[in-house]
């Protein structure tokens, strides 16, 4: 559960074109950033490598069609 990152960061590019649901925000963008990045952070030789780079991950956003429609419920289900 993530409220947003930036798919083109240099560490992220496994995350590019993931399955995701729920409304992306960008609300928190660099707290996705490290989350995302200390998990499937591309191995490339510089910043970080993520603890398991090769794995799919499944972002779920808390809000459900807008940033005034905070669920978290909603999005677990």
């Amino acid at each position: 559960m993530e409220y947003g990152w930036e798919p083109l960061h240099e560490d992220l590019e496994n995350t590019i074109g993931i399955e995701t649901t729920g409304f992306q925000s960008d609300y928190y963008r660099y707290h996705g950033n490290s989350v995302l990045g200390q998990l499937v952070g591309t191995v490339n030789g510089y910043g970080i490598d993520g603890a398991v780079p090769d794995a799919s991950p499944l972002v779920f956003f808390p809000f459900t069609d807008s940033i005034d429609h905070y669920d978290v419920a909603a999005a677990v289900l």
